[in-house]
This record gives structure tokens, C-alpha cells and sequence, in this order.
């Protein structure tokens, strides 16, 4: 099974919504979480946020994978 990002076809819409959504400051500022992670892109720090703000902020993260491809201007890419 594709993941919703994957295979939706909405990539590149999620990546353009960030963009606008997200400053490069905040981005900079922001893309270092606490349990020592570094986001890859504007739309991971999105998506990080809405994690947080439903969960908290969670210091060990081990439990939780993370996908090898990212998007990087809409694109896929290998992380």
C-alpha cells in the first residue's frame, strides 16, 4: 500500500502549502526537534507541527519510523 502522500498525487500540493505556510526563519529556527531529529523539509516541519499539537512534545521518538523518501520541490527524492 502507497502512503497517502505517495500515491494521492497531492506531493507536490502538500510541499507548496508549506512553503507559503512556513518561513525560511521558522523553518531554521524550528527543524531541530528535542529528541535530536533534523526535518528535511518545510512540509516535514508542517506535518511535525500538527503532531505537536495533538501529542505534545515527545522527547524520545525512537518507536517511530521515518520515511526514506522526502519531497524536495514536489519531488521525490532519496533522503
Amino acid at each position: 500500500k502507497s502512503k497517502f502522500w505517495e500515491g494521492s498525487g497531492m506531493g507536490h500540493h502538500f510541499y507548496s502549502y508549506a512553503e507559503g505556510l512556513i518561513t525560511d526563519s521558522d523553518f531554521k529556527q524550528e527543524r531541530k526537534i528535542k529528541c535530536g531529529w533534523e526535518l528535511n523539509s518545510k512540509e516535514e516541519l508542517m506535518y511535525y507541527r500538527i503532531f505537536k499539537e495533538h501529542f505534545g512534545e515527545i522527547e524520545n521518538l525512537d518507536w517511530m519510523g521515518r520515511t526514506k523518501l522526502v519531497t524536495t520541490n514536489g519531488e521525490l527524492s532519496k533522503a
